[in-house]
């Protein structure tokens, strides 16, 4: 498609390195009309043909060193490299990464610069990449095609800290303290720091009793210059169930009351009476007898139930008869 429409005299520069070390080259022209059979041929030409081949070492491009050789997973780095030579104006400097052998038999590309001349290329290590000890790194070039040498040092490649997985939790108030680390998923790395409604938890330990629930953020700050992490734990803190004092008290039964709930002792009103296992109202005391109550306030999200024994005696008032005259 680049020789359509040509008006006039043009010249075009094809690079084929795939043909460079190959004993027997043919080379040849061909017009082909693929729009309809009974055209005319064209005034069609080619000339000046001229076939050059670069001058064997003539560009080379040396690695350098990174200042550490412990690098990070999703690390941004930026390696010098020096190169030598006449390069093209559109050459382009491609930086490889070895596998964890220091093999280049499937390079990694993690960065590249347009540039006839020696300087820095900006890379960055993909977050995928295995951890390992044996990485290299090696920069080439396009115009003309060069590899250059691999770097002195081997460089070892760590996992990325994780601040886990975030995770929500239910907690009842006053039932004791929690390490905040262990509601996370995953695996989070120690060295990091919490930070809650209230600011900053040092301990990293939650107190039902003292804590407030809410939002609380977990921040890695791990050594060796990895991209750090960020989880979030939403804490949600429920009061307990309380069912109040027990109490033992005694009832005549012409004195029935409006409602069982006005023996309960220092607890929520919202709980439910029981005789033998059957919930039960303040009719059963309408009757003479020992009345043994559990009173029962069941618990919100992780609270347990709480239970309180309300023990009632209903005596019978005394009965002197009917009035009568004879």
């Amino acid at each position: 498609a680049q020789y359509r429409d040509q008006t006039s005299w043009t010249q075009q520069t094809i690079t084929l390195p795939e043909l460079g070390g190959q004993s027997t080259l043919r080379f040849g022209f061909r017009f082909v009309n693929g729009t309809t059979l009974s055209a005319q041929d064209p005034g069609f030409g080619i000339d000046d043909v001229r076939i050059t081949v670069p001058t064997v070492g003539t560009n080379s491009i040396t690695s350098g060193d990174l200042a550490t050789t412990v690098l990070c997973q999703g690390a941004s780095i930026g390696m010098p490299y020096t190169a030598t030579g006449a390069w093209g104006s559109g050459n382009v400097f491609t930086l490889q990464l070895s596998d964890a052998g220091g093999s280049f038999a499937a390079p990694v590309d993690i960065g590249t610069l347009v540039s006839n001349a020696s300087g820095t290329i900006p890379g960055l290590i993909p977050a995928n990449t295995p951890p390992g000890m044996g990485y290299r790194m090696r920069v080439v070039g396009s115009d003309p095609q060069t590899v250059g040498a691999a770097g002195a040092l081997t460089y070892e490649i760590v996992a990325a800290p994780s601040a886990g997985i975030d995770a929500t939790a239910s907690l009842c108030k006053n039932t004791g303290t929690f390490d905040l680390l262990a509601f996370l998923g995953g695996t989070p790395a120690a060295c990091g720091s919490w930070t809650g409604p209230n600011g900053a938890v040092p301990s990293g330990v939650f107190n039902t009793a003292t804590d407030v629930g809410g939002q609380y953020v977990y921040t890695t700050a791990c050594p060796g210059g990895c991209p750090q992490d960020e989880a979030v734990l939403l804490i949600s803190l429920f009061d307990p169930a309380n069912a109040g004092n027990n109490v033992t008290t005694t009832e005549c039964d012409d004195n029935v009351p409006a409602t069982l709930y006005g023996y309960v002792s220092g607890g929520s009103l919202s709980g439910i009476f029981f005789l033998n296992d059957q919930p039960v109202t303040n009719t059963i005391l309408q009757d003479a007898g020992v009345y043994p109550l559990q009173y029962v306030v069941y618990g919100t999200g992780p609270c347990a139930n709480d239970t309180a024994a309300i023990s009632i005696t209903v005596n019978a008032a005394p009965n002197v008869g009917t009035s009568t005259t004879h």
